[in-house]
């Protein structure tokens, strides 16, 4: 049986190039926020859950509780998509990445209110480090008002809390549901979603696709965010929300470096560097 660590590992490889892309997209272009991810739900998300529900388990017959759910539930990740896509209009990659370390809190909350689960006291220190990391990173960012300020830095965190609640709306649909069936319909359900978001902005979409330079950023942004999404969905699907979530967050350390060398992201270096070393420490201990 595969082991989960493998489609994480994939994870990491597609998520630095999607966190890369969507920064210089987010930059210049954020007003085709919601078409782009239109483009990427419909063009991409859709035919790669159809394809790859083929090879697993897919008994459609969920019940109509479960189809709620999935019709409910799904409206979360085009709009954590939205606002990922907004904050990084001003927030570097590096600085959203560490931002987004903030999300186990959330799936840690979660699983402690709806999901019955108890977290330990590594868990609790865990997300206490957490936090820190998330303070060490803002503050000094918000008090020099340099490039960016509280309101980017507040729209950063709330894409890390949307992001922590669904990890945990993912795993508990997979304890439901097959995970082939999970493919079609939760996924199914997240491009119907994404396209009423963008229902407005359609008009904007020949004047988009017909911008050579910009049609093939966001096709590569689209491609490589499916992909990234197949893998963290293949991880769930083998380990614990409380675990996968946590453990991808390692994240943010490839996301710094590659913005540093890819981007020339320079911007307050160190203190992305004590954010990622205290958000791993607090990482790791969240998800013992």
């Amino acid at each position: 049986m595969m082991h989960w660590l493998m489609p994480l590992s994939l994870f990491f490889t597609f998520s630095v190039f999607s966190y890369l892309l969507r920064r210089n997209l987010a930059k210049d272009f954020t007003r085709y926020n919601r078409l782009i991810h239109a483009i990427f739900f419909v063009l991409f998300l859709l035919p790669t859950g159809l394809i790859a529900s083929r090879f697993f388990p897919n008994n459609l017959d969920v019940g109509w509780e479960n189809l709620l759910w999935l019709g409910l539930g799904s409206l979360v990740w085009p709009v954590a998509n939205i606002v990922a896509f907004r904050a990084n209009h001003k927030l570097d990659a590096g600085t959203f990445s560490i931002l987004n370390n903030l999300a186990p809190i959330s799936t840690l909350l979660i699983a402690l209110t709806i999901l019955g689960e108890t977290p330990s006291s590594k868990q609790i220190l865990g997300a206490i480090l957490l936090i820190l990391s998330g303070i060490v990173i803002a503050v000094p960012l918000v008090q020099y008002r340099l490039i960016i300020g509280s309101r980017e830095i507040l729209i950063g965190v709330l894409s890390a809390v949307i992001i922590g609640v669904g990890y945990s709306y993912e795993r508990f649909m997979l304890t439901r549901i097959d995970f082939g069936a999970y493919l079609v319909l939760g996924w199914g359900s997240q491009v119907l979603w994404a396209a009423i978001l963008a229902a407005k902005e359609y008009k904007y979409l020949p004047k988009l696709w017909s911008n050579v330079k910009l049609r093939s950023p966001i096709l590569a942004y689209g491609l490589t965010n499916a992909l990234r999404g197949m893998c963290f969905v293949t991880a769930l699907s083998l380990a614990s929300a409380s675990v996968v979530g946590p453990a991808a967050n390692f994240l943010s350390v490839i996301i710094v470096i590659a913005g540093y060398f890819i981007l020339g992201e320079k911007d307050h270096l160190l203190n992305k560097l004590l954010a990622v070393a205290i958000g791993i420490s607090g990482l790791l201990l969240i998800s013992n």
